[in-house]
Order: C-alpha cells, then sequence, then structure tokens
C-alpha cells in the first residue's frame, strides 16, 4: 500500500497496514484527492468495505493522532 501511494503520502493520505485516510482542509480538495485515490485502489486490486469507510468527518483519530483540518496532529497525552 505505501508503495502504490508513494506519490500522495504525507501530503493527504496516511497508510497503515490496510488503513487508509484521506485528510484536506476543504471538502473540494477532499473530493478532488478521493478521485486521485481510488483510480490507485482500483489499479492495484485492492478493494474497500463500505461498512469500515467513512467520508467528509471534521475530525478523525488514527493511531495516537488527530486529523483535523487537513492537518496530522498528535493525540493530547493520556486522551488516547
Amino acid at each position: 500500500m505505501n508503495k502504490a501511494f508513494q506519490p500522495f503520502l504525507d501530503k493527504f493520505v496516511v497508510v497503515y497496514i490496510d488503513d487508509i485516510v484521506v485528510y484536506n482542509n476543504s471538502l473540494e480538495k477532499h473530493l478532488e484527492h478521493l478521485h486521485k485515490v481510488f483510480p490507485v485502489l482500483r489499479e492495484n486490486r485492492l478493494y474497500v468495505k463500505k461498512e469500515k469507510c467513512s467520508f467528509v468527518q471534521e475530525e478523525i483519530k488514527f493511531l495516537g493522532h488527530k486529523i483535523r483540518g487537513g492537518q496530522l496532529l498528535m493525540e493530547e497525552e493520556g486522551k488516547v
């Protein structure tokens, strides 16, 4: 997965094992980046589980980080 998403890593994509996070600071950018991510999945025969997907979230927690407003932030200590 890291190889497939190399051009996007730490720009608007974070990958950990089989989890992919697409983060942005606007809905327009989010949709634009999803249009870049989905073809990479398709080309590499990678599939998503619809029930594990969530889109257009203002903030998510991911591996001890918060992703909000297009930024990857550390979780506050004691709240992980």
